[in-house]
């Protein structure tokens, strides 16, 4: 799967958690080849709106952020958001 499907696939993950005009104007970003600048919003908007997440979509969110050069302080504080799998 390429970086920008990548991108658009992870945002979905937020759907039913997150407004989706908010995921939908995160991820536009990557139709304009603003990877990086995709991946940080993202980020912000499930920090801002302090968005439940999984170890696994912190896990790909910090792997997408590597590979898009984003900055990583932007990926760091949603460690606080994983929730246990465990329930």
């Amino acid at each position: 799967m390429q970086l920008a499907d990548r991108i658009k696939h992870i945002g979905n993950h937020f759907v039913d958690r997150l407004d989706p005009q908010v995921i939908s104007d995160a991820v536009e970003y990557v139709d304009f080849s603003e990877c990086k600048l995709a991946i940080e919003m993202l980020c912000d908007q499930l920090f801002e709106y302090n968005v439940p997440i999984t170890s696994e979509e912190y896990q790909q969110l910090e792997q997408l952020a590597k590979e898009t050069g984003a900055d990583t302080e932007r990926v760091e504080p949603l460690q606080s958001l994983v929730q246990s799998s465990s329930v």
